[in-house]
């Protein structure tokens, strides 16, 4: 489906660019600048993510490097590998994609993750 949003492609870059770089937040009463990327709680952060990850998606996909089983909503990924060092692999494939990805792996034990152990 395509929408005809009457903006130039050259105007909606400026525009995103303002919403995502040099942004000023308030924390604690301080000022902080946000560098690069979206605010928390910032209603482009999920469509932001999703594009991003989309593209890292497709490349992996086009190099065949993405495992078996593999899902993500946003942010959150789950993959199903055969091992640990493939999946330490497949972290570290991740990690390399992009100098602003920095994954984390958490392995399940008997079948759980760490956050299901106190359950």
């Amino acid at each position: 489906m395509t929408y005809n949003l009457n903006i130039s492609r050259d105007d909606l870059v400026t525009l995103l660019g303002v919403a995502t770089k040099h942004q000023l937040f308030q924390f604690n009463g301080s000022l902080y600048e946000q560098i690069d990327g979206v605010a928390m709680g910032s209603p482009l952060g999920p469509l932001m993510a999703n594009t991003f990850m989309c593209s890292i998606e497709e490349k992996l996909k086009r190099e065949n490097k993405l495992p078996y089983f593999y899902r993500r909503y946003v942010d959150d990924t789950l993959a199903a590998v055969q091992d640990i060092p493939t999946a330490t692999a497949f972290l570290a494939t991740l990690n390399k994609a992009h100098p602003s990805i920095n994954f984390t792996m958490e392995v399940a034990i008997n079948d759980k993750l760490s956050s299901e152990w106190n359950s």
